[in-house]
């Protein structure tokens, strides 16, 4: 996501007195940096620096925020020991900035939650000092209005509540109203979503951090949600995974309560955390709730259930953020037309989803994979048909066609592409603009281009479901398939093109923004460049270069191998995954191994070498493919039709194709052509049963 852009200022200091060592994380408004405050070139403390962009947040926020963070002071929320103005600044670029110097912090509970569901002990820990810093916030008027795990920092064994960027401080009347709909929406009480619906101005109290509390609750001791979008926060219809442990059942009834002058309060809470913790889940009947409006279709167990709460596991369980977000996005669209669009901006937590993408290295409108390997005419005179023909299995009926992957092929019908299995069946309907082939279970595809649309590419899945949302777009950055868990994606901050990184298939940054160019993993191993005047090299999948970079121009690896050129104009070799030159370069034009053998040009034909560099079928075609499945595509003449020969270099499908694609999974897609129309089906590979 673009936030991570916020990276490649490390190294760099900020207001000439901080040394911003290490990027923590970003949010809507600026970057957290680790970073050594300095006299001179003397480090004298390790301190955090919040970087406030003053282009992205309001003025008198900006103060707010700095304001309200140095003032207060208790030991549950994190210290914030000055503020400085300053600056971000890169070789490209600059942002002006307020910077927030605050005490360092090891971790975030968002990041506690992900290891494992809680237990009782710890959330009791955690909920006190939540609950501790609230109190003390709320009895100095002040309401939080963004309480989340994220906000929560570990500083040494302390919780700490921090981010104070759209805390409000309230009137005198325990209330302050505001039509500024801000906070994270899964964590935000009906009350703000019924006043953004009747277009009205929502009372900024205490009761809109305890609802958030609440909801913190429930997600620690259960791994999961406590609603599945608007429509049940609106409805107050919670539901909670088993029974809680007392005394959090009382204080999550208190705390997710419809009415706002009937909520717990933070004090409430404290009481209620001093009564010991009942190990043992309690059942609804088995307590008294102190709140008069109690939780309305809660789904709580009913009395003489004796589900026990669940216990911390070394994972935790999936939670139902996806889900609860796009039920969110649908629902603030239907119901709130304008108010919802500024909130979707504010789920910064799924930015990651929104990117631009296309394909780095070949355009995804292409059904057939174009070998760059072309050769001379065929020799048919010194080859043996094994086979004159090999049936059609799939009746020539596509505009165009891909070969297998994964099970699915691409097709296209008329103007839009879609995926067939291997009896031709339609499992996809046409319905993309651009395709590409499934990898790792999912593709990269693009919907139509409509005003509403402007032509996304996201990811589906092979049942045609979106795994990242088709909320990114711009073909001209650079995009790429899941190949071995990793897909390359350049990103863009503030409308720049700026640097390729690696995200895996949750839409997260596996390797973060650092590369000029990028290409997909092969065996483990992608080339990378790392700026305009760098050459190319390869990094592993951690991102650390695995192979230094030295090389003008570089191909991926296969079967072990990656063509290589040290300089241009200069002839290519091959070298193998440790950058050892295996074969010397004095080839002109080059593609990849595959199978042990390689297509190259020699005066004008193409014929096949093996991995010692050794020719092993003589040139003497036109165009020449590689291998797959034992057989390759040949052309015998100029503009003349296409057969398959095996690794001897013996004609197994005789020429009859107008376009043949590569085997795959059993079958190839070629183009019929009769003169005067053309289709693509597929065939059979006769070598296989």
């Amino acid at each position: 996501m673009e936030n991570d852009l916020y990276r490649i200022f490390e190294n760099s200091k900020f207001n000439h007195k901080y040394y911003l060592r290490t990027f923590k994380g970003a949010g809507n408004f600026g970057a957290v940096f680790l970073a050594d405050e300095l006299v001179g070139d003397t480090k004298i403390q390790e301190v955090a620096i919040k970087a406030i962009r003053k282009d992205k947040m309001a003025s008198e926020n900006i103060a707010n925020e700095l304001t309200t963070a140095i003032q207060l002071n208790h030991p549950h929320l994190i210290n914030c020991i000055t503020s400085e103005e300053g600056q971000l600044q890169h070789s490209t670029f600059k942002y002006p900035c307020f910077g927030l110097v605050m005490e360092i912090a090891s971790g975030t509970l968002e990041n506690h939650l992900q290891t494992k569901v809680l237990g009782a002990d710890e959330v009791r820990g955690i909920v006190q000092a939540i609950a501790s810093g609230l109190a003390y916030l709320h009895s100095e008027s002040i309401t939080h209005r963004d309480l989340k795990p994220a906000n929560v920092l570990r500083v040494n064994n302390d919780w700490k509540i921090s981010d104070f960027g759209i805390a409000r401080k309230m009137g005198s009347e325990s209330g302050t109203l505001t039509t500024s709909l801000t906070g994270t929406p899964i964590y935000m009480p009906p009350e703000v979503y019924e006043a953004q619906k009747e277009n009205a101005a929502v009372k900024v109290s205490p009761a809109w951090d305890m609802w958030s509390l609440g909801v913190m609750i429930v997600e620690m001791l259960t791994g999961e949600l406590p609603f599945n979008g608007l429509a049940d926060i609106l409805q107050m219809k919670i539901k909670i995974k088993g029974n809680l442990p007392a005394p959090f059942d009382e204080i999550v009834s208190g705390c997710l309560c419809e009415s706002t002058t009937q909520r717990l309060t933070a004090h409430q809470v404290l009481n209620l955390l001093n009564t010991p913790i009942n190990k043992q889940a309690t059942t609804r009947s088995s307590r008294t709730i102190s709140t008069p409006t109690p939780i309305r279709s809660q789904n709580l167990p009913t009395s003489g259930q004796t589900s026990p709460v669940s216990p911390a596991r070394n994972h935790r369980p999936n939670i139902n953020r996806y889900t609860v977000i796009q039920s969110l996005r649908t629902e603030f669209q239907r119901i709130i037309p304008f108010g919802g669009l500024a909130i979707l901006g504010v789920i910064t937590f799924f930015l990651y989803l929104q990117f631009r993408s296309s394909s780095p290295n070949k355009s995804t409108t292409k059904a057939l994979e174009n070998q760059s390997e072309v050769s001379k005419q065929q020799k048919t005179s010194e080859a043996t048909p094994i086979s004159s023909k090999s049936p059609l299995v799939i009746q020539p009926q596509f505009d165009e066609a891909g070969s297998f992957s994964e099970g699915l092929a691409l097709v296209k019908i008329g103007l839009s592409y879609g995926y067939v299995d291997k009896t031709g069946n339609l499992v996809i309907k046409p319905q993309f603009d651009e395709v590409e082939n499934f990898s790792g279970g999912l593709a990269l595809v693009k919907i139509h281009n409509t005003q509403k649309t402007k032509g996304k590419y996201g990811y589906i899945d092979k049942t045609g479901k979106w795994v990242i949302q088709p909320n990114f777009g711009g073909r001209q950055y650079g995009a790429g398939s899941f190949l071995e868990g990793l897909a390359p994606l350049e990103i863009v901050w503030d409308g720049f093109k700026i640097a390729y990184g690696y995200i895996d298939k949750t839409g997260k940054f596996a390797i973060q923004p650092q590369f000029y160019k990028a290409d997909n993993f092969s065996e483990g191993l992608a080339k990378v460049k790392l700026n305009t005047t760098d050459k190319y090299g390869y990094i592993d999948k951690t991102g650390k270069l695995a192979i230094q970079s030295q090389f003008y121009n570089a191909g991926n690896f296969s079967d072990g191998l990656a063509s290589v050129q040290y300089y241009f104009p200069g002839l290519y070799g091959y070298i193998d995954r440790t950058g050892k030159l295996v074969i010397q370069p004095q080839f002109s034009q080059v593609g990849s191994f595959s199978e042990g053998l390689l297509p190259i040009e020699i005066n004008g034909s193409y014929g096949y070498v093996d991995k010692s560099g050794k020719l092993v079928i003589q040139p003497q075609f036109r165009k020449a493919g590689s291998f797959s499945e034992g057989l390759a595509s040949v052309q015998s003449n100029i503009g003349g039709p296409y057969g398959y020969v095996d690794k001897t270099g013996k004609l197994v499908i005789q020429p009859q194709f107008s376009q043949a694609g590569k085997f795959s999974e059993g079958l190839a897609p070629v183009e019929i052509s009769d003169g005067k129309n053309r289709s693509y089906g597929y065939i059979h590979n006769p070598l296989k049963p």
